[in-house]
């Protein structure tokens, strides 16, 4: 149904960043009686620094434009860097909704999107849940976390919070164990000292829950708390015996590794992918090709979460229906606008999904998918 007012629904895209720190960028969507067009607000970004040891990128704020620079540059970042300096996923993920904005945007009827900037994954749960926005884009942890009350101190332990619904996953941000040459299999680990990501991060929770495939926890390892980098330097100068990474593959950090130093990426049993994607079901299995890192010559199975596209329980079954379908009927175009939207399928919008929005639920339903 058509609304016969405009009501300005801001749309708060939680994309968390994958490094040290939190930051994200967001929509606002406005409901309307008229075909909308697309306005897309210039986002804060930095106009110059590094994407790792060996790439530069600079920024145009006048032309909009970014110049990446030194070894690896396209082939690490997939040729993403045409909307904002990609020094981390949470740039991947901004990347992800303007190109999504833009490409969509004057195809929709019922709403009008624009680009905006916004805070981190739990912010952007409680900011839906206080109606100050309608829709984000999280990881499916998180999104978990929040629904069951779980997660520790650091997300939704004992507040639930289930105002959030699942539309689509995008894209996979893959749990990666990088190790010492020494190192062959996740059991290798017990004893070891293994950098987990940050005190309090989503990365440390994934660390334990592999761990707990194994019939170990943090009390088996020597705990190191540190960024991705930080790990990943910490590896290559014999601090640590391993480093666990949540983020899209192939990573910068581990990309720049590898030019350095040759680990291990031991791969998850198939018992233990069982275990994991049964107990964690926002958890799914996710295959790293041979050579997504050029010193790891097979395929390595791993698990990840999903980059998931949400919507509050009170957005209209319409609006989201009409936004879900847009994305799928010019998939095409999006993937050519934005190389992650090129992951986007029905089945895998689906898999791992829980809590459907009706909006989204009817248009899977009408394709077959469910």
């Amino acid at each position: 149904m058509k609304h016969t007012r405009n009501r300005l629904l801001a749309l708060a895209l939680a994309l968390t960043m994958t490094l040290s720190t939190l930051a994200t960028g967001a929509l606002a969507v406005q409901q309307t009686d008229q075909a909308a067009s697309t306005a897309v607000t210039t986002m804060a970004v930095k106009t110059s620094g590094k994407c790792g040891k060996n790439v530069k990128w600079s920024y145009d704020k006048k032309t909009k434009t970014v110049t990446i620079s030194g070894k690896g540059a396209m082939a690490n970042y997939g040729g993403m860097n045409t909307y904002a300096p990609p020094w981390s996923d949470l740039d991947v993920r901004k990347a992800v909704i303007k190109k999504g904005v833009t490409t969509i945007g004057d195809k929709l009827s019922l709403s009008k999107l624009t680009a905006v900037d916004s805070g981190a994954s739990k912010a952007n749960v409680q900011l839906v849940t206080a109606n100050q926005a309608q829709m984000s884009i999280l990881q499916s942890d998180v999104l978990n976390y929040a629904h069951n009350g779980s997660g520790g101190e650091t997300m939704f332990v004992g507040a639930a919070d289930k105002n959030s619904l699942w539309v689509a996953g995008v894209y996979n941000e893959t749990v990666q164990l990088v190790t010492a040459p020494s190192i062959t299999s996740i059991e290798d680990l017990k004893g070891k000292t293994v950098c987990v990501g940050d005190v309090g991060s989503g990365t440390a929770l994934n660390a334990a829950q592999v761990l707990e495939a194994y019939d170990m926890t943090f009390d088996d390892i020597k705990v190191m708390y540190d960024s991705f980098s930080g790990g990943a330097e910490a590896l290559k100068n014999g601090q640590c015996d391993a480093a666990f990474t949540v983020s899209g593959a192939p990573t910068p950090a581990l990309t720049d590794l590898a030019t350095a130093y040759n680990f291990n990426m031991p791969s998850l049993s198939d018992e233990a992918v069982s275990y994991l994607t049964t107990n964690y079901p926002f958890l799914v299995q996710d295959n790293l090709p041979a050579n997504t890192y050029t010193c790891v010559a097979d395929e390595t199975v791993c698990v990840a979460v999903k980059a998931v596209f949400t919507a509050s329980k009170d957005l209209s079954e319409d609006v989201v229906y009409e936004i879900t379908k847009a994305m799928f009927d010019n998939q095409a175009d999006l993937a050519k606008a934005q190389a992650k939207f090129g992951f986007l399928s029905p089945e895998g919008a689906v898999a791992g999904s829980f809590d459907l929005h009706p909006g989204a639920e009817k248009y899977y339903k009408e394709i077959g998918v469910l």
